[in-house]
């Protein structure tokens, strides 16, 4: 199409740039395939330019750019609305993709490790008293039927835009989730693991550590 005169437009996926860019990113995913590509924000695109100049290797890259409507601020004003936690005592698991897949560019990134993990959250967060809420991946629904009976007070499967204020704490595995950036928006106290080996840029772990339990 490209070829053609025409052209092809990438956009960013999810709500989380805040980790997980490296070469991967640029030759194999859609930064090399497509001539203009929109960023989330300002910040995003400088994020982007930055990988592209460090693992480009001469590929023709796209030209970033980003829209100058601040779709952020006026979600993160209405959220803010919401009442706000006095006390933690119903919290909420984000359930990975557990399917048969494995992203080798991540710590131990595969349906049976985040499965036990997601286990070990439970038992531990019921163990200390807490009501458990589990959110399932919306394409994993089918999956996890009967793998947290006994093991969670509840799961939920419908969008979680509509379902988060029924937690008082949300907890994150990993930030590369689409539902994590609307999450930072919200006036609840957020969990989030860091595991061992995952890449961040500095500048923007350092902002995390301001509204999230690292």
């Amino acid at each position: 199409w490209m070829s053609s005169g025409s052209d092809v437009v990438g956009f960013a996926h999810g709500n989380s740039y805040c980790n997980c860019y490296h070469s991967f990113h640029v030759i194999k995913d859609g930064m090399s395939v497509v001539n203009r590509y929109f960023a989330t924000s300002q910040g995003q695109r400088k994020l982007l330019n930055e990988v592209i100049s460090r693992y480009s290797y001469g590929m023709k890259m796209p030209n970033v750019e980003y829209s100058e409507s601040n779709y952020y601020r006026p979600l993160f004003q209405d959220l803010q609305k919401a009442s706000p936690v006095r006390g933690v005592k119903r919290i909420m698991i984000i359930g990975s993709l557990l399917k048969n897949s494995y992203y080798p560019l991540y710590c131990g990134h595969h349906a049976f490790v985040n499965y036990e993990l997601e286990l070990r959250l439970a038992k531990v967060l019921k163990s200390a008293g807490y009501y458990v809420i589990y959110k399932a991946h919306p394409d994993s629904i089918n999956e996890i039927e009967g793998l947290f009976d006994g093991y969670v007070d509840e799961i939920l499967t419908g969008r979680f835009e509509d379902v988060f204020l029924g937690a008082d704490c949300i907890v994150y595995k990993v930030s590369r989730t689409t539902t994590f950036g609307f999450a930072l928006l919200t006036n609840r106290p957020i969990v989030l693991l860091n595991v061992n080996g995952a890449p961040w840029f500095s500048k923007a772990f350092e902002l995390l550590k301001k509204r999230c339990c690292i």
